[in-house]
């Protein structure tokens, strides 16, 4: 997919925008004005806006604990999701939930979720949900790679293998799962997301640094999850 100028602004304007949004809530954050936690995604914002520049108008998106940019790029509100950052009744909901809630049902963004890969079955049953109803649309499944060692996530991944289920586990590595590296918490050889043959899923690799490579390979997995139900899990180093 070769973006267009205005598209190449747009996505530069939605990840700065999403950069000094969530530099704003870390300034917050340390002066005491927040409470429970706050976990950003300072440095991978391309995977967020890329992820909303290939979507359909049924699609949807989910996401794990880094999820503030997901919802950002989503269109949740800079206000509302502050407001649900600080426990105030303003918040998308209703500052009952904090960094781990930001759902936005209007924005089809179903939340962030704080236990590593606890997202992936929701997912996959929003995804089998969406096929059940002949309804034409992919799921975006958003993980780190902390999540890849989950017994949740392979018992996922079988039955979207097993039952042809349309969704895209977008599968964001910045090699450090909560401070422990990938060498130190996880057995393989190469790329995590080769995991997904023992599925029978397609995978694929993509530098969120190169902005037409990820957008091509995130549209090339939305089009085998329409066109042949599907899944594929996309890692975004």
């Amino acid at each position: 997919m070769e973006p267009t100028p205005a598209l190449k602004i747009h996505l530069l304007s939605e990840m700065i925008r999403i950069r000094r949004i969530e530099q704003r809530c870390i300034y917050l954050y340390n002066l005491g004005r927040m409470g429970g936690f706050l976990v950003t995604s300072i440095g991978q914002e391309s995977t967020a806006v890329a992820v909303r520049a290939v979507m359909g108008p049924q699609d949807h998106t989910i996401s794990g604990v880094r999820g503030i940019a997901v919802a950002l790029a989503a269109g949740v509100s800079p206000g509302s999701i502050i407001a649900e950052l600080m426990g105030r009744s303003g918040g998308c909901c209703k500052g009952r939930g904090g960094n781990f809630s930001l759902f936005s049902p209007a924005n089809r963004h179903w939340g962030c979720f704080p236990i590593a890969a606890a997202q992936t079955p929701i997912a996959l049953g929003l995804s089998f949900a969406l096929k059940y109803q002949g309804t034409p649309a992919v799921v975006f499944c958003f993980l780190g790679d902390g999540a890849m060692n989950q017994g949740v996530l392979h018992e996922t991944l079988n039955l979207a293998g097993l039952l042809d289920i349309p969704t895209v586990f977008v599968l964001e590595n910045n090699r450090y799962a909560m401070g422990t590296s990938n060498r130190r918490s996880s057995a393989f050889k190469d790329y995590l997301g080769r995991r997904a043959e023992a599925y029978d899923i397609a995978w694929d690799v993509a530098k969120g640094w190169e902005m037409n490579s990820l957008l091509t390979k995130l549209t090339e997995a939305r089009e085998r999850a329409l066109k042949t139900s599907r899944p594929t899990v996309l890692e975004v180093e």
